[in-house]
């Protein structure tokens, strides 16, 4: 079934007419879509960059510097300023349950 709001006449010639390839032979040729480009070294650094600088973001986040501590959290890795040292004498005092 044909919608008659789509004009498939025209769209479907935006690239031009069909055409048979010659008999000789048909060869694609690839151009470089930057070689056309006004600003390549522009473009070339983004391209460069854009994945550098992902992936400082991600080194970033995962990096445990920056994290958040939390009074009552229980952290994973005790922080230096947060880490508890053993005590050194013993208790001598009865045990509340003993």
């Amino acid at each position: 079934m044909r919608s008659e709001g789509y004009d498939y006449d025209t769209y479907s010639r935006l690239a031009g007419p069909l055409t048979e390839p010659e008999p000789t032979g048909y060869r694609v040729r690839y151009k470089s879509l930057l070689s056309t480009e006004k600003h390549r070294i522009r473009a070339v650094l983004l391209m460069t960059l854009a994945p550098v600088l992902t992936g400082v973001l991600l080194l970033y986040l995962v990096w445990p510097t920056h994290w958040t501590e939390r009074e009552n959290g229980c952290p994973s890795v005790p922080s230096p300023r947060t880490a508890r040292r053993p005590s050194r004498t013993r208790s001598t005092s009865a045990s509340a349950f003993g």
